[in-house]
């Protein structure tokens, strides 16, 4: 029977140890993790009940499309997660949260694995360096920079790199295909980080071609149809993006835009110089002090990759002469200035195509988890090559000392850590190994027992330097909501403002704020999908608004550009957006007719009442002429009897021969269809910001539906992809594990 390579099951294994603390829920999730959770929450939960891609956000500031906020804070992994979620009725939420992001990083090890193949002869080399990145990633604070970011990319240098190898255009188009799937649950502007990374690497590549361009076309006469079917999906996956992209914006307006240009979206070149020099240098410091750097604007950034990288990556400086070793010091070295806001920022940000979008220049060092282990990679394979017995007898004792520098830095480190035992734990380790070594140092030959205290130490280092940060974390899990947990029906009610009939959202609610206070950090304002309550005003964090809510607001002397957002003491206006006892859904039987929504901007800015008296525009000729205002509608009710994120159901009775208008205090967007009794009817913009429907007399069976076609179709085409692209990563996993061990 064959002996498999077990390396990358060993691997794996590592990283089921890693998450062990966040699947035994010792460790809770907060600042943007917590955002990203909000988001699979709600969408999951809506799926999973009512069988429909969230479309809307009905409780964000007033209603609001949720294209934006799903494409930067769902992956393609996510939504294959969900599907499966679904298909096997989970309702454990927090457990598929955590799956994805476990399965995430078991294909980020796939890529890994895989450029350490082909980059490193040794085993303990490619060990060391995928235990190496996948040590340092940090996931319950700052996802986004911590992981997600660069999750994809050993896998698109791998492929690049096969391109020039085997001299192939087939890797170069699976290499762009696979950043573009890279790019669902990140900052669009991500993308140019990832641009200049290859555009830095390719040319240490394209060296070794030179005189042998006529190969690439030798091999695209074979492969012409496979060509064009990876174009075709290129083509495909580009245009979902940059449709999703560029057409999210056309209902919304920006609540805080990070200091860009109001009009083009740039960042002027002084507010993008400060996000690098607002912590410059400082941020290297986690390079040798093993925590997340906490400033405040620091986002929680951590590249601590452990003392033995960088012993490595010291002997590689001295001893390597390898061009991939030079390409990836190049990526440090000017991502690394570039980071600190100085003259490199400067050039690239005028020189370096779509730079000038780019924000947070400080935190893009993130990346340097990928790149600062595989220079390690090259110095630990050049020690290795040494023959002499006294050399590797020598970096025996450095592996020893560089561990117990750890722990002396992880114990400096830790001191005010809440749960010391764990940090004692790693010490206790890294004494034990030091003992075995000397007491074993005679059974082993020198280069076997370097190999084995190498792959040990730098497994126990960096689970030393997670344990540092779990025990740090551990104390706030008491804070956290556990309505997260599980799926929850939505509950609705006539008014829409109401708490839940089992007090879900206060228990949410109040969680909520108290992560953010005593975690310091961000909460926005699309958690209150996730807790299923109408606020009467938005008091987390507003990023963006329905762009007709926010032109009713403002008409009102209402600020949006800063957030929270404060309302006025204006109960008028707290009662037409459905706030307090108001309801979100009622039926008036007075209104104003506007010719447009500039005019009705300026009715709703002198009509005091605007609660009783509503202002409608754009309403045919024909009705206007048949419509006269009466006093309320007697007898006349209306009722909530269904309700999803896309969807509202309601029955409104009118007595015979009356007429008034339903009333919806949820945002304006031409994606809104309505039915009454099954027959269409249009919808009007009500106050500016909000939506109403003619009703006649009689029992009335409305629905309202959220369905932007060409936006879900898109959507469509990611999750497809991206869905078929996780079960050909599970399939090259599999065919991993079951590769005979090489000789």
């Amino acid at each position: 029977m064959a002996c498999h390579d077990m390396t990358f099951a060993g691997l794996a294994l590592f990283v089921l140890l890693l998450n062990l603390p966040y699947f035994l829920n010792l460790v809770f999730y907060r600042h943007d993790t917590l955002s990203y959770l909000a988001t699979f929450y709600t969408t999951y939960n809506n799926f999973f009940y009512h069988h429909e891609f969230t479309q809307w956000f009905p409780y964000s500031a007033y209603g609001v499309q949720a294209d934006f906020i799903q494409t930067t804070l769902l992956t393609v992994v996510d939504y294959f997660v969900m599907g499966m979620g679904s298909l096997l009725r989970v309702q454990e939420v927090l457990v598929l949260f955590k799956l994805s992001l476990f399965l995430e990083q078991i294909i980020f090890l796939m890529g890994m694995y895989l450029l350490s193949r082909n980059l490193f002869k040794q085993e303990v080399t490619v060990f060391f360096v995928c235990a190496c990145s996948l040590g340092s990633l940090v996931f319950f604070d700052q996802l986004f920079w911590n992981f997600r970011a660069f999750y994809l990319l050993p896998l698109i240098i791998y492929y690049l790199r096969l391109c020039f190898q085997k001299k192939d255009f087939l890797y170069l188009l699976i290499a762009a295909n696979i950043g573009l799937l890279a790019m669902a649950g990140s900052a669009p502007y991500y993308m140019i980080l990832t641009l200049l990374i290859v555009v830095v690497i390719t040319p240490f590549l394209v060296f070794r071609c030179f005189g042998r361009w006529k190969e690439f076309f030798k091999n695209a006469q074979v492969r012409l149809p496979t060509y064009l079917v990876l174009v075709l999906v290129f083509l495909a996956l580009f245009f979902a993006y940059f449709h999703i992209c560029f057409h999210s914006g056309e209902h919304i307006k920006i609540i805080q835009r990070g200091g860009r240009d109001l009009a083009s979206y740039v960042v002027p070149i002084q507010r993008f110089l400060f996000y690098g020099g607002d912590i410059g240098f400082e941020k290297f410091i986690s390079l040798i002090q093993p925590k997340v750097l906490c400033t405040p604007f620091s986002l929680d950034l951590a590249i601590y990759v452990g003392f033995l990288a960088l012993f490595f990556i010291g002997y590689g400086i001295a001893k390597v002469r390898d061009p991939m070793f030079y390409a990836f010091a190049a990526v440090v070295g000017i991502i690394a200035f570039f980071s600190v806001g100085g003259w490199v920022s400067y050039i690239l940000y005028y020189f370096f195509p779509g730079m000038a979008y780019y924000r947070h220049i400080g935190l893009s060092v993130s990346c340097f988890k990928v790149f600062l282990p595989l220079m390690a990679g090259f110095g630990v394979d050049a020690f290795l090559r040494s023959s002499r017995r006294q050399v590797f007898l020598v970096g025996v004792w450095i592996v020893l000392a560089c561990l117990l520098a750890g722990a002396g830095a992880y114990y400096l480190c830790a001191r005010q850590a809440p749960e010391k035992g764990i940090l004692y734990a790693y010490i206790s380790f890294v004494f034990v190994l030091f003992l075995t070594t000397l007491l074993m140092f005679k059974k082993f030959d020198t280069k076997v027992l370097f190999k084995i205290l190498l792959a040990a130490g730098i497994c126990i280092e960096l689970l030393g330097y997670q344990s540092i940060l779990i025990a740090n974390a551990h104390n706030l899990v008491k804070y956290w909501p556990q309505g997260f947990n599980r799926t929850h029906k939505d509950q609705f009610c006539t008014q829409r403002t109401d708490a839940p009939l089992n007090g879900r959202s206060d228990e949410l609610f109040l969680r909520i704020l108290l992560l953010s206070f005593y975690t310091q950090s961000t909460s926005y304002v699309h958690f209150f999908n996730a807790i299923q309550w109408d606020p009467e005003f938005p008091i987390l964090k507003t990023d963006f608004i329905n762009a007709h809510v926010a032109r009713l607001l403002e008409s009102r002397e209402v600020d949006t550009v800063s957030f929270p957002i404060t309302l006025p003491p204006d109960a008028n206006l707290c009662r037409a957006l459905g706030g307090g006892t108001s309801s979100k859904l009622r039926l008036v039987s007075r209104v104003s007719f506007a010719e447009n929504e500039d005019d009705a901007v300026l009715q709703v800015k002198v009509i005091k009442n605007i609660d009783e008296i509503i202002v409608l525009n754009n309403i045919p000729p024909e009705i206007k002429a048949q419509w006269k205002n009466t006093e309320e509608v007697q007898n006349g009710r209306v009722l909530a009897t269904a309700f999803s994120s896309n969807t509202l159901s309601a029955i409104a009775c009118l007595p015979i021969g009356a007429t008034a208008w339903l009333y919806y205090a949820d945002g304006f967007h031409p994606g809104w269809k309505a039915f009454v009794n099954g027959e269409p009817t249009p919808i009007f913009q009500a106050n500016v910001g909000f939506k109403a429907i003619l009703l006649k007399g009689g029992v009335n069976k409305i629905r309202f539906i959220y369905r932007n076609t060409p936006m879900l179709f898109s959507f469509y085409i990611f999750i497809v992809a991206g869905i078929i692209f996780v079960l050909i990563c599970l399939l090259a996993i599999w065919k991993i594990c079951l590769r005979p061990r090489p000789e």
